[in-house]
């Protein structure tokens, strides 16, 4: 039974995946009753001493049994509550209930029933599809990186770049609820619904965007035709796009030119090895930039438009794009299993456009009209 749960690891808490008791754990097992048959996934929060964990939990096997592991270094007053939610195949929320207790070290086992209540009416959200956006004005900067800065690249020679168009860049990366509510699927390796979506490939990014350019009755920015994409139209689309590399680093060059995107300090802006505790976390979760933008370094890889062009100085000094058919595609950012290096505001990353795993996601812009 206990095979049937997912592991997912808290600051003091471990859910959905018990292996034992052990001496210095309390277990708190629950069964569900009126998991009713269109319940799809479970989703499951945890708060304990008035204070909730950093996320939610989702599994899509074993519903019936939820198992809690809190640390009994961790108890404190001891007072639990798991707030539980099922959901449908169409994300719309069906049943919910909640289980509170007290909980001791002295008992290091619990059974109890939690009993889950038809919601009438079904809860069903809406417009949660992206995230906000913040409009980053037309202007001039200098892309690429100092020849003193620490971990530069060769391939990131300063020169001039003017943007001559107004757009507007996602706040935060794209969720996984985003993702899942839009594309209708959950790739990430990682599990919850405010953690960026993760094991995207360059394609799935372009397909989103499309996607949400449909959803919300504007036009395609992309020509989409198995692994050939075109963009037409460049940045005078009128749809959902992603950015291209020069405009994502001068919205990630807040307008105090930082190392990192809004700090020169990397651990308050930035998901990296060394703070992330190996998985990526909740978005918006470190300090933005001076564009009240989020994540630009750290947590996931940010793919963007362009296709990867070592000498890109070369490239015109006015709204560059890199060239449109490479082997290999820009990622921007770093991410939550990368040094500091790699959360550099100029830090650039070729990879193939059909690259998954468990790091590379995205976030779109849009052109202003």
């Amino acid at each position: 039974m206990f095979e049937s749960l997912k592991r997912a690891l808290l600051p003091g808490l471990l859910m959905l995946g018990v292996s034992g008791c052990g001496d210095d754990s309390v277990v708190v097992w629950l069964h569900l009753q009126n998991v009713t048959p269109d319940v799809a996934a479970l989703q499951v929060a945890i708060t304990l001493d008035g204070k909730a964990a950093m996320q939610r939990y989702e599994f899509t096997q074993g519903l019936g049994e939820v198992a809690v592991k809190l640390k009994k270094s961790q108890l404190g007053s001891g007072s639990l509550k798991v707030s539980l939610t099922g959901v449908r195949a169409d994300r719309c929320k069906v049943v919910s209930g909640e289980y509170a207790a007290t909980v001791n070290a002295d008992q290091p086992l619990v059974e109890a029933a939690a009993v889950l209540g038809t919601l009438i009416p079904v809860v069903c959200a809406e417009g949660e599809f992206r995230p906000n956006m913040v409009k980053v004005p037309k202007g001039s900067f200098t892309m690429g990186s100092p020849t003193a800065e620490s971990g530069r690249g060769s391939d990131e020679t300063q020169h001039a770049v003017t943007l001559t168009r107004d757009f507007w860049m996602a706040e935060s990366e794209v969720t996984q609820k985003q993702y899942r509510n839009l594309m209708g699927r959950s790739p990430s390796y990682f599990k919850g619904d405010d953690l960026p979506v993760d094991a995207v490939s360059w394609f799935d990014a372009v397909a989103y965007c499309n996607a949400l350019s449909v959803k919300e009755k504007l036009t395609p920015c992309y020509q989409i035709s198995g692994t050939t994409v075109g963009w037409a139209e460049g940045v005078a689309c009128n749809g959902y796009r992603l950015p291209t590399e020069a405009e994502w680093e001068y919205a990630a060059r807040s307008p105090a030119t930082t190392v990192y995107a809004g700090s020169d300090s990397v651990d308050g802006v930035a998901w990296y090895i060394t703070n992330s505790g190996i998985t990526t976390h909740a978005v918006k979760t470190k300090a933005g930039n001076g564009r009240g933008l989020y994540d630009l370094s750290g947590n996931v890889w940010e793919w963007v438009w362009d296709g990867y062009q070592s000498d890109y100085q070369t490239l015109p000094s006015t709204d560059p794009i890199g060239p449109s058919t490479s082997t290999a595609r820009v990622g921007r950012g770093g991410s939550w299993n990368n040094t500091a290096t790699y959360a550099r505001v100029a830090q650039r990353n070729g990879l193939a456009p059909s690259y998954l795993y468990d790091s590379p996601g995205f976030r779109f812009v849009r052109s202003s009209p």
